[in-house]
């Protein structure tokens, strides 16, 4: 029996023979349902799990919404394919079918090349992002008195270590000198998480990666038909299949070249980044000194401006945060303003609005048409400066250039696999050759592109101010304000519930503290704390979790006192004990007057009479 349904499954799931006239069996085709069925449900919940894993960060929840949407479409080109060949517009396995198969695999390929390309970005970006966020939170004054002591202490040492010591303390210095230059151009508090701003920047640049214009489609089929062209087989009606080792050849000029274009592209974001920092210093020295001509990368020159940026934020006015998030909040609501009464309207503009190429044409057919008038005066919401000027920059320009040779990457990857890949068979010696052909293409995704999205992030978020991420921001430190209140409750809760009391809470804080590189000092990391509050009964999302300890604590370097979350957590449990408190003497009085109401006089009220009745009705 059991060797009957063996060879029974065996016989449903064995390949077709070459006779044109057998018939597909129902049960076969049930078989199939129930496999195809099996697959689906798998799918779904990998999804739902995906979905579930990608709530608390909207980023990577933006790059599963934008994956599942190209993926769909490439599908729905599949099914136009299967359509074509049930109408007989195209002969299975003809040349139309076999020439729409590969045009199905190409985007295919260049789609997943482009997701995985986008999140290994991701991925590369978290510890600059990490370093951003820590330099963000660090005051100026104890950045600054840090960095001239670990520089002062180096300078007898050897160059390598010179060199280690200053370059941990370079980027800090840059960040808080960028940062500084971006708040007094817009006005906005000292409490304004610059860090934030940049970093919401930069993922929206690399969600958008996953999106392919119409105009950028149109390119990559220019690129395609270059390829061939140049090895003469598009002309001469070359095979797609081909085994041609002249494709190794074009391949390799293609991504050498790709490679050498983004290098010159890094360099030049590289010299921008220069000229803001000059900018940042010129706008913090009150002394007038003219930065141009200085180095602004040497140590001397950056701890000189950072000294500037100390002396500034010294003589600033105190806010406090609920002054500090109503100037946010303001400034945000004008930017936003001036944005929608300039924005262009129009139906062919909704309809190209995230076409990028469509855009940049229209804003130069804009400009051209407004001719001198568009530079009178200078427009809300952009950074203009009489003494800088960056050189052949055009945001949009270069945004668009930016995107089109990460979407090009991404697409020889696809064109490798297809057509160049299979040319020498699959042996050690062409594993070994395709590694060394496709360097390149490493080389772009695993350093280039990290470092030119974190480079444009910077320029494009302080040239020009995004007022929807501008207003996002304040509506997150609304949100933190709330997220408190839910925190202190939580962790209240559970030491209820686990018979335990804020004096554990501080125990546990105090531990951390005896072990940290400071012993005893009553700071402790943001790393730490966020742990401690995991452990007793929150998890605090980390971007919320900064902005709360901006709030609420305060901060040494990088660590914060931890006995203002001691204060906070005692404060909110007096008060809760109060309010209980209040509300059963309410409950209480209110039951008195109930009694009153009903004729009822209460105990302690009653009179001193020898009557031995317990109650007396009026």
């Amino acid at each position: 029996m059991e060797a009957n349904i063996r060879s029974y499954c065996h016989r449903l799931l064995g390949a077709s023979d070459d006779d044109g006239n057998e018939k597909v069996e129902v049960s076969r085709v049930l078989l199939f349902v129930y496999a195809v069925l099996v697959f689906v449900i798998i799918l779904e919940l990998f999804l739902h799990y995906l979905e579930h894993k990608t709530k608390q960060s909207p980023k990577y929840a933006d790059m599963l919404h934008k994956t599942t949407q190209e993926l769909m479409i490439v599908g729905l080109i599949y099914l136009l394919v299967k359509f074509c060949t049930v109408m007989g517009l195209a002969k299975k396995n003809g040349l139309v079918y076999q020439a729409m198969d590969f045009a199905d695999l190409l985007i295919l390929f260049t789609v997943l090349a482009m997701v995985l390309q986008a999140l290994l970005i991701l991925v590369q970006l978290r510890k600059p992002n990490h370093e951003l966020r820590r330099a963000s939170f660090v005051r100026s004054d104890m950045l600054l008195a840090s960095a001239k002591q670990s520089v002062d202490a180096a300078q007898q040492s050897f160059c390598l270590h010179r060199h280690l010591t200053w370059s941990k303390w370079k980027t800090p210095i840059q960040v808080k000198l960028l940062r500084s230059l971006f708040l007094e151009t817009y006005g906005l508090p000292q409490l304004f998480p610059f860090d934030k701003y940049i970093e919401d920047v930069q993922d929206s640049q690399v969600a958008r990666l996953v999106e392919i214009d119409i105009s950028i489609w149109v390119v990559l089929m220019m690129a395609y038909a270059l390829f061939f062209t140049l090895s003469g087989e598009l002309l001469h009606g070359g095979e797609f299949k081909s085994t041609d080792k002249t494709r190794w050849v074009e391949f390799a000029g293609f991504a050498m070249g790709l490679f050498l274009i983004m290098c010159l592209l890094l360099a030049y974001l590289r010299h921008l980044v220069n000229l803001l920092l000059q900018q940042a210093a010129q706008h913090a020295d009150v002394l007038g000194e003219d930065w141009t001509s200085q180095d602004i990368q040497s140590p001397a020159s950056l701890i000189k401006a950072l000294s500037h940026v100390v002396q500034q934020e010294a003589e600033m006015p105190h806010l406090s945060s609920h002054q500090a998030i109503e100037q946010m909040r303001n400034i945000a609501d004008e930017l936003s303003d001036h944005a929608h009464l300039h924005g262009h309207g129009g139906l062919v503009a909704h309809i190209f609005a995230h076409d990028m190429l469509l855009g940049l044409l229209g804003s130069a057919c804009r400009r051209a048409r407004r001719g001198k008038k568009a530079h009178e005066g200078k427009a809300k919401g952009k950074l203009h400066s009489d003494n800088l000027r960056l050189p052949y920059f055009s945001r949009k320009f270069v945004h668009f250039v930016v995107q089109l040779l990460f979407i090009l990457n991404g697409f020889y990857y696809a064109l490798f696999v297809l057509c160049v890949m299979y040319l020498d068979g699959f042996n050690v010696m062409a594993v070994i050759k395709s590694l060394l052909m496709c360097l390149p293409l490493f080389l772009n995704t695993f350093v280039l592109a990290p470092n030119i999205t974190r480079e444009f992030s910077i320029i494009n978020g302080v040239f020009r101010v995004d007022a929807s991420k501008l207003s996002a921001i304040v509506e997150h430190f609304c949100e933190v304000q709330a997220v408190k209140d839910d925190m202190v409750r939580q962790v209240l809760l559970y030491l209820h519930h686990n018979n335990k009391t804020v004096a554990d809470v501080q125990r546990a804080l105090a531990a951390a503290d005896a072990n940290d590189d400071v012993a005893g000092d009553g700071y402790i990391d943001m790393d730490v704390l966020r742990g401690v509050l995991k452990q007793f009964g929150y998890r605090f999302p980390r971007q919320k979790f900064v902005t709360f300890v901006r709030l609420h604590f305060d901060a040494k370097g990088t660590t914060i006192r931890y006995a203002d979350l001691i204060k906070l957590l005692n404060e909110s449990e007096s008060s809760k004990v109060q309010s209980l408190h209040v509300a059963v003497d309410i409950s209480q009085r209110h039951m008195a007057q109930l009694r009153v109401s009903e004729g009822v006089e209460p105990r302690g009220n009653r009179p001193q009479a020898s009557s031995s009745q317990d109650f007396f009705f009026i």
